[in-house]
């Protein structure tokens, strides 16, 4: 069974594929909640600079591996929340 069994049936089978990509790639500490929720649980980001850049919104962020120092903020590099910003809109 994939590890996207639960994920919304409306998904286009190309999102679909580059999650299970992405899924592959990335050693997620979190261990994919925001996949494995059907994306319900979400960190909190804010695109910026053109929409190429996420900045962390978590209370916390520096508890997050994907929550890079700059400046006064934290940048998200995490290629999974950048995916479903971009792609999904959440």
């Amino acid at each position: 069974m994939t590890r996207l069994h639960r994920v919304k049936k409306d998904m286009k089978e190309e999102e679909k594929k580059k999650i299970e990509q992405l899924i592959g790639e990335i050693q997620c500490p979190k261990d994919f909640k925001c996949v494995k929720d059907n994306f319900a649980c979400l960190c909190k980001v804010r695109q910026f600079g053109s929409d190429e850049h996420l900045e962390c919104l978590e209370k916390n962020p520096s508890h997050c591996p994907f929550a890079v120092p700059f400046i006064n903020r934290h940048i998200c590099i995490c290629q999974m929340r950048m995916y479903i910003i971009q792609k999904l809109n959440k």
